[in-house]
């Protein structure tokens, strides 16, 4: 193959390859903005996570609340029932 020849096909490979360099690089950049999209989401995700085991730990304490309350409004019906039967 002649220097010529050499040339001509340097050239094609070239011209065939900067198209599919260019699509590559644009791939890499949206991977790279899909990448941090995820890592926003996952962080968003991990503050809704905490925020709702707050909610959790706090419905876990009025319901405690009620139950003391509940059996004290018992309790106290029962002495007034009592002092109405004396």
């Amino acid at each position: 193959m002649t220097e010529e020849q050499l040339k001509g096909l340097s050239a094609l490979l070239d011209e065939k390859i900067h198209p599919l360099q260019s699509q590559l690089d644009s791939q890499g950049d949206l991977l790279t903005q899909l990448v941090k999209m995820v890592a926003g989401s996952i962080s968003k995700l991990d503050n809704m996570n905490r925020d709702i085991a707050g909610l959790i730990e706090g419905q876990e304490r009025q319901d405690r609340i009620l139950e003391l309350l509940s059996a004290r409004s018992i309790e106290q019906e029962s002495v007034l029932n009592k002092f109405k039967n004396l």
